[in-house]
């Protein structure tokens, strides 16, 4: 026992130096010198035997330790050393080997710190399907049988970043790709649909937006950093994030009643608001007006309430894109009152998640005569300076489930 105990002390001390040393090199690569590429070829490149074992030695080096930061007047001692020799071997080895993923994970980190100075189109056709690939969905009436743990497959947070960094740019190639990769993996994302894939679906549907947000606060907010600048014509557009909320707004809606829960599809709807309100919001509140006036299916009404929680921001600050959005936050509440229910613990907490973040975001004060007062107001405006006065009504209301809830609550010692 005494052994064991050392033994897992020792191999959990291992691994954790280990990480510890992996970590320091990546914070190190930006201040390598403009020779260590040349460098690493020379000493790496002679184990890399797509047949041999030292291949996945040698790719693993090179993710790790290859900078990919450099300017672009130094790029002729960079990647452009390796990426023709690299890419080839991606393309041609078809056999999903176990040093795939490793190389999916340098591409990715070389494609978002050089936004705009690599021509990916002739290989996006391939990429896309290999992306597609490593997915494992189950195609055709007969199920084939899959490892449950594939040591081969692509970590979904370098698929994310790789496909971000791609899109844009004056073909617009990336961006038909996914809107065909999201069309034929979303029936995928119906509720009557269950699997191990299922996690890694959901997983890709939340982070592949929060990526793209990323990169639009990068080339528009900000501050100029050590990173390589994105060209003008690589920038993303407005029709570019209009396309892109499109290709992916199915899947997410599709998702919002998935079997294992709505965090994922919640937070997905949360960036993509916050990117286009106008083509997000609309098809929640669709589902989310029926859903309150139901009282036979709690599971959608937690949902739809959780996916609305996700996008409140968005909606209550109007704006250009969504002007109308405020106007709905009056009636969601009245109707959510209902949800405070003693007898569904699940359906209440979420209500009070609802009326909490809604009360944070917009003061409850009566606003009804400002009317009087000013003339220059829009029409949108008028309307929701008159529904303020609905306010106080809403909060005794509200009071009155509050301590009708704690009535019903409270412990009696009874004989």
């Amino acid at each position: 026992m005494f052994l064991m105990t050392i033994s897992k002390i020792s191999s959990l001390l291992f691994s954790s130096i280990e990480n510890v040393l992996k970590t320091l090199v990546k914070c190190c690569r930006p201040y390598f010198p403009v020779e260590a590429t040349a460098e690493m070829l020379d000493e790496w490149q002679p184990l890399m035997c797509p047949f041999d074992v030292t291949m996945q030695k040698a790719v693993s080096y090179f993710e790790m330790f290859l900078p990919t930061s450099l300017p672009p007047h130094l790029h002729h001692k960079g990647f452009r050393l390796w990426f023709d020799e690299f890419i080839g071997l991606y393309v041609a080895v078809q056999n999903l080997p176990q040093w795939e993923g490793n190389l999916v994970n340098l591409f990715a980190r070389l494609a978002t710190d050089n936004i705009g100075y690599i021509d990916w189109d002739e290989y996006i056709p391939k990429i896309f399907t290999r992306f597609l690939r490593s997915l494992n969905l189950p195609v055709g009436s007969s199920q084939v049988s899959t490892s449950k743990y594939l040591s081969n497959a692509y970590e979904m947070g370098h698929v994310v970043v790789w496909i971000t960094s791609m899109l844009g740019g004056p073909s617009k190639l990336a961006q038909k790709h996914l809107s065909g990769f999201f069309n034929s993996i979303a029936s995928f994302y119906h509720p009557s649909n269950n699997g191990r894939w299922l996690m890694k679906l959901m997983k890709l549907l939340q982070r592949l937006p929060t990526s793209v947000v990323r990169r639009l606060h990068r080339e528009w907010y900000k501050k100029t950093t050590w990173l390589n600048t994105v060209p003008d014509s690589h920038k993303l557009t407005d029709q570019d994030i209009t396309d892109f909320v499109e290709s992916i707004k199915q899947p997410v809606v599709l998702a919002m009643f998935s079997k294992i829960g709505s965090l994922e599809a919640a937070q997905a709807l949360q960036n993509l608001a916050l990117m286009r309100p106008e083509l997000v919001i609309p098809p929640v509140l669709e589902k989310t007006y029926p859903a309150l006036q139901t009282l036979t299916e709690p599971h959608q009404l937690t949902a739809t309430l959780s996916c609305v929680i996700g996008v409140a921001r968005s909606l209550v600050t109007g704006g250009r894109w969504f002007p109308e959005g405020p106007t709905h936050m009056l009636p969601l509440l009245m109707r959510a009152l209902p949800g405070v229910d003693p007898n569904d613990f699940s359906k209440c907490m979420i209500t009070f998640q609802f009326i909490a973040t809604f009360s944070t975001l917009v003061p409850l004060v009566d606003c009804s005569s400002v009317l009087q007062e000013r003339s220059d107001l829009t029409e949108v405006e008028k309307q929701l300076c008159s529904a303020t006065a609905e306010f106080e009504d809403f909060v005794l209301l509200f009071m009155d489930r509050c301590f009708a809830l704690i009535e019903i609550s409270t412990l009696e010692q009874t004989r």
